[in-house]
């Protein structure tokens, strides 16, 4: 926080983006926050922190990958109770590129102002696990 603090003082724009296991609560307001929650075939559901979403606002964003289609109706129904998509931007990626059509279905059916984003490392190294 002090470090991001002396950037803002220097008139640098910051975000930091957390797995949403970090507590983010003594970031200044200024920053832009992208918090993962992660989702129950993800196998890291436990770690989340929910508490983080009492320190977002309307500029920052919550991010779900999702795994399979449970996945997603899962995320859909979190932005549901938590009101995700009045308080931020939300988006939903996918692990496997096969559901983009699913999602995009569910996103469109909910109503809800959700984005849909791509996971590009998978199209770029598509044989990588992780970038390049």
């Amino acid at each position: 926080p002090e470090f991001i603090s002396i950037l803002l003082k220097r008139g640098y724009s910051v975000s930091v983006e957390t797995g949403g296991n970090r507590d983010i609560k003594n970031l200044p307001k200024e920053v832009v926050k992208v918090v993962d929650i992660k989702t129950p075939k993800s196998g890291e559901e436990k770690k989340n922190l929910y508490a983080n979403l009492d320190f977002i606002d309307e500029k920052d964003e919550v991010k779900f990958v999702v795994v399979d289609e449970a996945d997603v109706d899962w995320a859909i129904t979190k932005v549901r109770e938590q009101r995700l998509s009045e308080r931020c931007h939300v988006s939903v990626s996918p692990t496997d590129l096969k559901l983009h059509p699913v999602i995009a279905k569910k996103i469109l059916h909910s109503g809800l102002k959700i984005r849909q984003q791509t996971q590009f490392h998978k199209i770029i190294w598509p044989e990588k696990e992780r970038g390049f």
